[in-house]
């Protein structure tokens, strides 16, 4: 037996906002970050792979937070973090 009530739930879903989820990608970001925007998407991505499945557009709108943020710039193709 796994401790849990017959009707409760094995996972507990929980909405987040863009500027939520552009916090969870940064802290996911410190030791590798991504220095090109197409690898950025990509991570932003990966960042979510088990929790749940992102649109590209949606992982643009964090993209997009994370820049209006200033937590990095964008030089030409690469991505310069502050």
């Amino acid at each position: 037996m796994s401790g849990l009530m017959p009707n409760e739930p094995d996972t507990l879903l929980v909405k987040m906002t863009v500027a939520d989820c552009a916090d969870y990608c940064r802290a996911k970001f410190p030791k590798n970050p991504p220095t090109r925007k197409d690898g950025f998407i990509r991570s932003i991505k990966t960042a979510f792979n088990f929790k749940a499945d992102v649109s590209d557009e949606f992982a643009e709108k964090i993209y997009q937070k994370m820049k209006n943020k200033k937590w990095f710039v964008e030089d030409g193709n690469k991505i310069v973090w502050s």
